[in-house]
């Protein structure tokens, strides 16, 4: 058998050997065609024009492309809206838990601000959050001087989660160099929701109490024209007063808190813990009930992508 010299030429292949030029060749050929080929349409010479059939197949996938845009825009308008309502709804059937003072009120208003940020975005639950306190107040003036400290306790519940998760979930591969891969990733999964919500909870309600003494108290006071000392005293009595009554129902409590000698005591006490249960509830039924709403919004997109 004849060999020439072009056949007879060896590239290296690792320290397992050697293999002939026109098979290393046509591997190299077969990775430049793979870099050129994005998809699965080929790299096109802008030269060329288009057939008549690739260019009604693109007129027609722009179409399809922008009919699914408009669909999740629309989607997203109509989950806003949703969620507008029931924030104000809930908002307005805020309730008094037994055994806590009477003038601590709660409701489960940022469940629905907490799914707007996972849906939509969080800076339209930071929108929700003004439009409802507005609203609060115009049917509610009484309750003016309070709407500082819930703004800020709601918006920060809200911030938290998603910055958690954010961070979370942030993710990139870096060893290959390859931008598309290093982009920021995020698995909406209802468990990291929890965790990321169950955190926030926990800081929110420790920032609550800060706000409460720094905010909300001044306001109030100076609503009623009462001095902060006379306020801070009549506010003390109103806790003791719940307290007294949870201890007397449950004989544990006193074992864990014998008593209450200060305001901040009973900020801790009871503003912490109320506003922990309340996020961690909201918390855990957007992370039961966001997936099932994502889906709802971009379901074509989804199958525009699969095509």
């Amino acid at each position: 058998m004849n060999y020439n010299k072009h056949d007879m030429d060896m590239e290296p292949l690792g320290s397992s050997g050697f293999v002939p030029y026109d098979v290393y060749a046509k591997s190299k050929r077969n990775q430049a065609k793979k870099v050129e080929t994005k998809g699965s349409l080929p790299k096109q010479n802008l030269d060329e024009s288009l057939a008549d059939d690739e260019n009604l197949y693109i007129v027609s996938q722009k179409q399809e492309e922008r009919k699914a845009s408009q669909s999740v825009l629309l989607r997203k308008c109509f989950i806003v809206c949703v969620c507008l309502v029931m924030s104000l709804v809930l908002n307005l059937f805020s309730f008094q838990v037994p055994y806590t003072p009477s003038l601590v009120s709660i409701d489960f208003s940022s469940l629905a601000e907490l799914l707007a940020a996972f849906t939509v975005h969080p800076l339209i639950s930071v929108a929700i959050i003004l439009l409802k306190n507005g609203v609060y107040c115009l049917i509610n003036p009484g309750a003016v001087p309070s709407v500082p400290g819930k703004i800020i306790i709601n918006v920060a519940f809200v911030l938290f989660t998603w910055l958690f998760y954010v961070l979370l979930t942030r993710t990139g591969n870096k060893g290959d160099g390859d931008p598309m891969t290093a982009k920021i990733k995020r698995d909406f999964s209802s468990e990291r929701v929890l965790l990321c919500g169950t955190a926030s909870a926990l800081v929110t309600a420790i920032l609550s109490v800060l706000t409460f003494k720094t905010v909300t108290m001044p306001l109030v006071a100076k609503y009623l024209g009462q001095d902060m000392d006379v306020f801070s005293k009549i506010l003390l009595a109103n806790y003791r007063q719940a307290f007294d009554s949870l201890t007397v129902r449950f004989d544990f409590v006193a074992k864990i808190v014998p008593s209450i000698d200060s305001l901040t005591e009973a900020l801790l006490f009871y503003n912490i813990t109320m506003n922990f249960a309340k996020f961690f509830i909201s918390a855990l039924i957007v992370s039961v009930v966001f997936a099932v709403v994502r889906t709802f919004i971009y379901k074509n997109q989804t199958g525009l992508e699969q095509k």
